[in-house]
């Protein structure tokens, strides 16, 4: 587990293109249809080593959801494997996962590293993100680099409940370097909280 101190993170509504991985450009925190079936998910193969995990409050155990909660935590999906679905910010069902790697170049606003993560139920594509959020740096291991609070809207997250998913990240930073990792999680309760603005 790993705690990161956080006092904003902004998430662009930038539109980007992971060409490598058969990825399109139709931007930021993009909600896949799930209703039709998609591709199944891309080769991890040759790119470096992804964790995918979810951002917990560390004063309340709770999602992630503001900026005003200062310390967050890191758990990956194989610390805790079921994951809490929320009402997000504009009243969608969302998860809210977050991907860690060594090494990742943090770059700022215009070229922070491309941040893709796609939710599946079995070959169905139940939720989806794409944007450029920044990356933060462990207070407690040097290079290790942690993306938070990434919104992975699912529209129907709250018809998920004990359902195991299949989750792959993708990351490419400023420099070209690739990451990537596939896993799995179950799906906890929908926790009914009210929006909090960023």
């Amino acid at each position: 587990m790993t705690t990161f101190r956080v006092t904003a993170v902004p998430l662009l509504s930038t539109a980007l293109t992971l060409a490598s991985c058969g990825g399109d450009s139709s931007g930021a925190a993009d909600a896949r249809n799930p209703n039709s079936p998609d591709a199944a998910p891309p080769s991890c193969e040759e790119r470096m080593p992804l964790t995918i995990g979810h951002c917990i409050e560390a004063d309340t155990g709770n999602p992630c959801v503001s900026a005003e909660s200062e310390m967050q935590l890191f758990r990956s999906i194989e610390e805790q494997s079921v994951v809490y679905p929320i009402i997000g910010l504009q009243g969608s069902p969302m998860f809210v996962m977050a991907v860690q790697a060594q090494g990742i170049a943090p770059g700022n606003d215009l070229d922070a590293p491309e941040v893709e993560v796609r939710i599946y139920d079995g070959e169905q594509d139940v939720g989806g993100y794409e944007a450029r959020p920044l990356v933060f740096e462990s207070e407690t291991t040097a290079g290790l680099m942690t993306a938070p609070r990434l919104f992975v809207v699912s529209f129907f997250a709250d018809q998920l409940e004990g359902k195991e998913l299949d989750v792959i990240g993708q990351v490419e930073d400023r420099n070209g370097q690739t990451w990537c990792s596939k896993g799995s999680f179950s799906v906890g309760a929908l926790i009914d909280a009210p929006p909090t603005p960023l």
